[in-house]
Protein backbone atom coordinates (compact mmCIF):
# COMPACT_ATOMS: atom_id res chain seq x y z
CA UNK A 1 0.00 0.00 0.00
CA UNK A 2 1.07 4.15 -0.59
CA UNK A 3 2.13 5.34 2.59
CA UNK A 4 -0.51 7.66 3.89
CA UNK A 5 0.41 10.92 5.38
CA UNK A 6 -0.29 12.44 8.78
CA UNK A 7 0.08 16.31 8.68
CA UNK A 8 -0.24 18.01 12.15
CA UNK A 9 1.19 19.61 15.25
CA UNK A 10 3.69 16.51 16.54
CA UNK A 11 6.06 19.08 17.97
CA UNK A 12 8.77 16.53 17.78
CA UNK A 13 11.06 16.64 20.69
CA UNK A 14 8.90 19.12 22.70
CA UNK A 15 6.00 18.30 25.35
CA UNK A 16 3.34 19.94 24.08
CA UNK A 17 -0.17 19.10 25.71
CA UNK A 18 -2.82 21.61 23.39
CA UNK A 19 -5.79 19.56 22.04
CA UNK A 20 -4.60 20.00 18.72
CA UNK A 21 -1.22 17.82 19.67
CA UNK A 22 -2.63 15.73 21.51
CA UNK A 23 -5.26 14.35 18.87
CA UNK A 24 -2.31 14.47 16.09
CA UNK A 25 -0.69 11.84 18.22
CA UNK A 26 -3.58 10.02 19.40
CA UNK A 27 -4.07 9.39 15.71
CA UNK A 28 -1.11 8.86 14.44
CA UNK A 29 -0.51 5.71 17.10
CA UNK A 30 -3.94 4.21 16.54
CA UNK A 31 -3.02 4.47 12.72
CA UNK A 32 0.36 3.06 13.31
CA UNK A 33 -1.10 0.11 15.12
CA UNK A 34 -3.92 -0.32 12.30
CA UNK A 35 -2.11 -0.36 9.34
CA UNK A 36 1.85 -0.81 10.72
CA UNK A 37 4.37 2.48 11.20
CA UNK A 38 6.42 1.75 8.35
CA UNK A 39 2.98 2.74 5.89
CA UNK A 40 3.16 6.19 7.21
CA UNK A 41 4.85 9.49 6.74
CA UNK A 42 4.66 12.28 8.99
CA UNK A 43 4.30 16.34 8.30
CA UNK A 44 5.23 18.05 10.99
CA UNK A 45 3.55 21.75 11.42
CA UNK A 46 4.77 22.59 14.35
CA UNK A 47 6.98 26.15 14.27
CA UNK A 48 6.86 26.04 10.45
CA UNK A 49 6.03 29.94 9.81
CA UNK A 50 5.44 31.00 6.62
CA UNK A 51 3.63 28.80 3.86
CA UNK A 52 6.89 28.74 1.69
CA UNK A 53 8.58 26.31 4.48
CA UNK A 54 5.23 23.89 4.55
CA UNK A 55 5.72 23.51 -0.02
CA UNK A 56 8.39 20.99 -0.39
CA UNK A 57 7.02 18.62 2.39
CA UNK A 58 3.52 18.78 1.52
CA UNK A 59 4.86 18.42 -2.41
CA UNK A 60 6.52 15.13 -1.02
CA UNK A 61 3.29 13.86 0.51
CA UNK A 62 1.04 14.24 -2.87
CA UNK A 63 4.01 12.55 -5.47
CA UNK A 64 3.97 9.50 -2.35
CA UNK A 65 0.63 9.19 -0.98
CA UNK A 66 -2.99 8.52 -2.02
CA UNK A 67 -4.48 10.13 1.33
CA UNK A 68 -3.25 12.92 3.05
CA UNK A 69 -4.68 13.84 6.89
CA UNK A 70 -4.93 17.07 8.42
CA UNK A 71 -5.38 18.70 11.79
CA UNK A 72 -4.98 22.37 11.27
CA UNK A 73 -6.08 25.35 13.74
CA UNK A 74 -7.24 28.43 12.41
CA UNK A 75 -3.77 29.64 11.45
CA UNK A 76 -2.53 26.37 9.93
CA UNK A 77 -5.87 25.73 7.84
CA UNK A 78 -5.53 29.43 6.01
CA UNK A 79 -1.77 28.11 5.07
CA UNK A 80 -2.73 24.40 4.18
CA UNK A 81 -5.41 24.80 2.20
CA UNK A 82 -3.54 27.12 -0.97
CA UNK A 83 -1.06 24.78 -1.00
CA UNK A 84 -3.44 21.52 -1.58
CA UNK A 85 -5.22 23.56 -3.89
CA UNK A 86 -2.36 23.90 -6.16
CA UNK A 87 -1.35 20.17 -5.75
CA UNK A 88 -4.51 18.82 -6.24
CA UNK A 89 -4.69 20.42 -9.99
CA UNK A 90 -1.29 18.06 -10.54
CA UNK A 91 -1.79 15.33 -8.23
CA UNK A 92 -5.01 12.53 -7.56
CA UNK A 93 -5.11 11.99 -3.70
CA UNK A 94 -7.54 12.66 -1.20
CA UNK A 95 -7.84 14.88 1.60
CA UNK A 96 -9.03 14.07 5.17
CA UNK A 97 -9.55 17.06 7.57
CA UNK A 98 -9.77 15.96 11.52
CA UNK A 99 -11.56 19.16 12.70
CA UNK A 100 -10.31 19.74 16.85
CA UNK A 101 -13.47 21.64 18.32
CA UNK A 102 -16.53 23.30 16.70
CA UNK A 103 -15.44 26.60 14.97
CA UNK A 104 -15.07 25.41 11.62
CA UNK A 105 -18.41 26.58 9.69
CA UNK A 106 -18.01 29.74 11.02
CA UNK A 107 -14.58 30.26 9.96
CA UNK A 108 -15.17 29.15 6.34
CA UNK A 109 -18.26 31.32 6.51
CA UNK A 110 -16.34 34.59 7.76
CA UNK A 111 -14.00 33.32 4.54
CA UNK A 112 -15.53 33.07 0.94
CA UNK A 113 -12.26 32.67 -0.48
CA UNK A 114 -10.38 30.24 1.43
CA UNK A 115 -13.84 28.32 1.37
CA UNK A 116 -14.16 27.80 -1.93
CA UNK A 117 -10.82 26.28 -2.04
CA UNK A 118 -11.60 24.18 0.50
CA UNK A 119 -14.57 22.98 -0.79
CA UNK A 120 -12.27 21.53 -3.70
CA UNK A 121 -9.48 20.04 -1.61
CA UNK A 122 -11.51 18.17 1.06
CA UNK A 123 -12.70 14.60 0.29
CA UNK A 124 -13.93 13.85 4.13
CA UNK A 125 -14.36 16.21 6.87
CA UNK A 126 -14.12 14.65 10.54
CA UNK A 127 -15.82 16.15 13.14
CA UNK A 128 -16.63 15.87 16.74
CA UNK A 129 -20.02 16.80 17.40
CA UNK A 130 -23.33 16.34 16.05
CA UNK A 131 -23.81 20.35 16.32
CA UNK A 132 -20.72 21.05 13.94
CA UNK A 133 -22.16 18.13 11.60
CA UNK A 134 -25.52 20.05 10.78
CA UNK A 135 -23.70 23.30 10.46
CA UNK A 136 -21.33 22.13 8.10
CA UNK A 137 -24.46 20.03 5.97
CA UNK A 138 -26.47 23.23 5.76
CA UNK A 139 -22.93 24.64 3.84
CA UNK A 140 -23.34 22.02 1.55
CA UNK A 141 -20.56 20.24 2.84
CA UNK A 142 -22.02 16.41 2.28
CA UNK A 143 -18.81 14.74 2.77
CA UNK A 144 -19.22 15.61 6.39
CA UNK A 145 -18.56 12.56 9.20
CA UNK A 146 -19.21 12.13 12.52
CA UNK A 147 -16.08 10.57 14.48
CA UNK A 148 -15.60 11.68 18.41
CA UNK A 149 -12.56 12.84 19.74
CA UNK A 150 -11.11 9.31 21.26
CA UNK A 151 -8.14 8.37 23.43
CA UNK A 152 -6.42 5.53 23.76
CA UNK A 153 -6.82 5.37 28.06
CA UNK A 154 -7.01 2.26 30.39
CA UNK A 155 -10.52 2.57 31.91
CA UNK A 156 -10.75 2.08 35.35
CA UNK A 157 -13.17 -1.23 36.98
CA UNK A 158 -16.07 -0.47 38.91
CA UNK A 159 -13.76 -1.96 42.36
CA UNK A 160 -10.99 0.42 41.78
CA UNK A 161 -13.21 3.92 42.56
CA UNK A 162 -12.32 5.17 45.28
CA UNK A 163 -14.20 5.35 48.75
CA UNK A 164 -14.31 9.41 49.87
CA UNK A 165 -14.31 9.76 53.47
CA UNK A 166 -17.33 11.98 53.99
CA UNK A 167 -15.37 13.88 57.03
CA UNK A 168 -12.71 14.67 54.38
CA UNK A 169 -12.73 17.58 52.00
CA UNK A 170 -13.56 16.69 48.63
CA UNK A 171 -10.83 16.88 46.03
CA UNK A 172 -12.53 18.73 42.57
CA UNK A 173 -9.88 19.97 39.71
CA UNK A 174 -9.57 21.56 36.31
CA UNK A 175 -7.78 20.09 33.68
CA UNK A 176 -6.79 21.92 30.74
CA UNK A 177 -4.76 24.75 29.19
CA UNK A 178 -4.83 27.18 31.68
CA UNK A 179 -6.12 30.63 30.64
CA UNK A 180 -8.45 32.70 31.37
CA UNK A 181 -11.22 31.58 28.71
CA UNK A 182 -10.71 28.25 30.00
CA UNK A 183 -12.89 29.63 33.33
CA UNK A 184 -10.21 28.80 35.97
CA UNK A 185 -10.30 32.11 38.08
CA UNK A 186 -14.47 31.17 37.92
CA UNK A 187 -13.83 27.53 39.24
CA UNK A 188 -11.29 28.95 41.74
CA UNK A 189 -13.69 31.56 43.10
CA UNK A 190 -16.90 29.21 43.35
CA UNK A 191 -15.17 26.84 45.26
CA UNK A 192 -13.69 29.47 48.15
CA UNK A 193 -17.19 30.53 48.06
CA UNK A 194 -18.70 27.11 48.30
CA UNK A 195 -16.74 26.46 51.02
CA UNK A 196 -17.63 29.82 52.93
CA UNK A 197 -21.16 29.30 52.63
CA UNK A 198 -20.87 25.95 54.05
CA UNK A 199 -18.99 26.84 56.55
CA UNK A 200 -15.76 24.41 56.61
CA UNK A 201 -13.94 23.66 53.95
CA UNK A 202 -15.70 21.28 51.82
CA UNK A 203 -13.63 21.44 48.44
CA UNK A 204 -10.12 21.24 47.77
CA UNK A 205 -9.06 22.54 43.94
CA UNK A 206 -6.31 21.52 41.68
CA UNK A 207 -5.33 23.25 38.09
CA UNK A 208 -3.78 20.88 36.12
CA UNK A 209 -2.45 22.09 32.98
CA UNK A 210 -0.08 23.68 30.83
CA UNK A 211 -0.20 27.71 31.44
CA UNK A 212 -1.25 28.81 27.90
CA UNK A 213 1.69 31.31 26.26
CA UNK A 214 0.33 35.13 26.86
CA UNK A 215 -1.79 34.07 29.79
CA UNK A 216 1.51 34.46 32.18
CA UNK A 217 0.79 37.36 33.83
CA UNK A 218 -2.91 36.66 34.74
CA UNK A 219 -1.94 33.35 36.19
CA UNK A 220 1.08 34.93 38.48
CA UNK A 221 -1.80 36.86 39.42
CA UNK A 222 -3.93 34.58 40.19
CA UNK A 223 -1.30 32.40 41.54
CA UNK A 224 -0.82 35.02 44.49
CA UNK A 225 -4.84 35.34 44.97
CA UNK A 226 -5.32 31.61 45.26
CA UNK A 227 -7.27 30.72 48.68
CA UNK A 228 -6.03 27.65 51.08
CA UNK A 229 -8.48 25.27 49.49
CA UNK A 230 -7.21 25.98 45.95
CA UNK A 231 -3.07 25.20 44.37
CA UNK A 232 -1.35 24.85 40.76
CA UNK A 233 -0.73 20.67 40.36
CA UNK A 234 1.14 21.50 37.41
CA UNK A 235 1.74 19.62 33.95
CA UNK A 236 0.63 16.09 33.80
CA UNK A 237 1.49 14.20 30.61
CA UNK A 238 -1.58 12.99 28.68
CA UNK A 239 -0.87 9.38 29.31
CA UNK A 240 -1.10 9.60 33.26
CA UNK A 241 -3.79 11.64 33.20
CA UNK A 242 -6.24 9.21 34.81
CA UNK A 243 -3.50 8.06 37.35
CA UNK A 244 -4.29 11.50 37.96
CA UNK A 245 -7.69 12.23 38.25
CA UNK A 246 -9.02 9.27 39.23
CA UNK A 247 -8.87 10.09 43.55
CA UNK A 248 -11.02 13.62 42.37
CA UNK A 249 -15.17 13.82 43.25
CA UNK A 250 -15.45 16.01 40.43
CA UNK A 251 -14.06 17.42 37.35
CA UNK A 252 -14.65 21.19 36.80
CA UNK A 253 -15.01 22.55 33.32
CA UNK A 254 -16.42 26.15 33.40
CA UNK A 255 -14.87 27.00 29.58
CA UNK A 256 -15.87 29.87 28.22
CA UNK A 257 -15.28 28.55 24.59
CA UNK A 258 -18.85 28.36 22.75
CA UNK A 259 -17.48 26.29 20.08
CA UNK A 260 -15.43 23.28 22.49
CA UNK A 261 -15.77 19.35 20.44
CA UNK A 262 -15.27 16.66 22.66
CA UNK A 263 -12.88 17.72 24.94
CA UNK A 264 -9.96 14.80 25.82
CA UNK A 265 -10.01 15.90 29.82
CA UNK A 266 -13.97 15.04 29.79
CA UNK A 267 -12.70 11.27 28.29
CA UNK A 268 -10.10 11.27 30.45
CA UNK A 269 -12.47 12.25 33.63
CA UNK A 270 -14.59 9.43 32.20
CA UNK A 271 -12.38 6.68 31.90
CA UNK A 272 -11.51 7.50 35.53
CA UNK A 273 -14.70 7.22 36.73
CA UNK A 274 -14.72 11.14 37.55
CA UNK A 275 -18.52 12.82 36.69
CA UNK A 276 -18.20 16.15 34.94
CA UNK A 277 -19.36 19.90 36.39
CA UNK A 278 -19.38 21.72 33.31
CA UNK A 279 -20.50 24.70 31.40
CA UNK A 280 -23.01 24.19 28.65
CA UNK A 281 -21.24 25.26 25.50
CA UNK A 282 -22.37 24.55 22.36
CA UNK A 283 -22.19 21.29 22.12
CA UNK A 284 -22.38 19.71 25.73
CA UNK A 285 -24.86 17.56 24.91
CA UNK A 286 -22.97 15.67 22.81
CA UNK A 287 -20.14 14.62 25.12
CA UNK A 288 -22.15 15.40 28.84
CA UNK A 289 -25.37 13.27 29.44
CA UNK A 290 -27.22 15.40 32.19
CA UNK A 291 -27.84 13.69 35.48
CA UNK A 292 -25.98 10.26 33.71
CA UNK A 293 -22.37 11.71 33.68
CA UNK A 294 -22.86 14.92 35.17
CA UNK A 295 -24.26 18.09 35.55
CA UNK A 296 -24.05 21.73 33.60
CA UNK A 297 -24.81 25.48 33.61
CA UNK A 298 -25.18 28.38 31.61
CA UNK A 299 -21.55 29.82 30.39
CA UNK A 300 -20.15 32.41 32.79
CA UNK A 301 -22.50 31.84 35.51
CA UNK A 302 -20.32 31.28 38.36
CA UNK A 303 -22.63 31.69 40.95
CA UNK A 304 -24.63 28.50 39.44
CA UNK A 305 -21.43 26.70 39.95
CA UNK A 306 -21.16 27.75 43.17
CA UNK A 307 -24.97 26.43 44.45
CA UNK A 308 -24.28 23.46 42.66
CA UNK A 309 -21.14 22.84 44.49
CA UNK A 310 -23.06 23.51 47.76
CA UNK A 311 -25.65 20.84 47.20
CA UNK A 312 -23.31 18.20 46.18
CA UNK A 313 -21.30 18.66 49.53
CA UNK A 314 -24.66 18.64 50.95
CA UNK A 315 -25.68 15.19 48.68
CA UNK A 316 -22.84 13.93 47.84
CA UNK A 317 -24.32 10.78 46.09
CA UNK A 318 -25.89 12.73 43.74
CA UNK A 319 -22.38 12.75 41.79
CA UNK A 320 -21.15 9.32 43.21
CA UNK A 321 -23.61 7.24 41.74
CA UNK A 322 -22.90 8.19 38.38
CA UNK A 323 -19.33 7.26 38.32
CA UNK A 324 -20.54 3.95 37.21
CA UNK A 325 -21.85 5.72 34.23
CA UNK A 326 -19.14 7.41 33.87
CA UNK A 327 -16.84 4.19 33.16
CA UNK A 328 -19.65 2.82 30.53
CA UNK A 329 -19.47 6.10 28.33
CA UNK A 330 -15.58 6.41 28.35
CA UNK A 331 -15.43 3.36 26.25
CA UNK A 332 -17.62 5.07 23.73
CA UNK A 333 -14.08 7.25 23.22
CA UNK A 334 -11.66 4.08 22.43
CA UNK A 335 -9.92 4.47 19.61
CA UNK A 336 -10.85 0.78 18.29
CA UNK A 337 -14.50 1.75 18.50
CA UNK A 338 -14.10 4.90 16.26
CA UNK A 339 -11.03 4.42 14.16
CA UNK A 340 -12.76 2.00 11.32
CA UNK A 341 -14.79 5.17 10.76
CA UNK A 342 -11.55 6.82 9.28
CA UNK A 343 -9.77 3.43 8.01
CA UNK A 344 -13.07 3.06 5.64
CA UNK A 345 -12.44 5.60 3.99
CA UNK A 346 -8.57 5.63 3.61
CA UNK A 347 -8.98 2.25 1.48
Amino acid sequence: MKPICVCGHFAFGKDKLNGQTIKTKITSQALAGAVGEENLMYVDTAGIRCMLMLVPKLLWAAIKCDNILIFPAHKGLRVIIPILAILRLIFSFKTHHLVIGGWLANFLAERPSLEKMYAKVVTYIYVETTVLGQALKERGYSQTVLMPNFKNLKILQPQELPVFNPNNPLQVCTFSRVMERKGIDEAVWAVSRANEKLGRTAYNLTIYGPVERGEEEWFEKLLSNLPDCAKYGGVVPYDKSTEVLQGSFALLFPTHFYTEGVPGTLIDAYASGVPVISSRWESFADVVSEGETGYGYAIGEADALCEMLVDFAQHPDKMLSLRTNCLNRAKDFLPQNLLPILLERLN
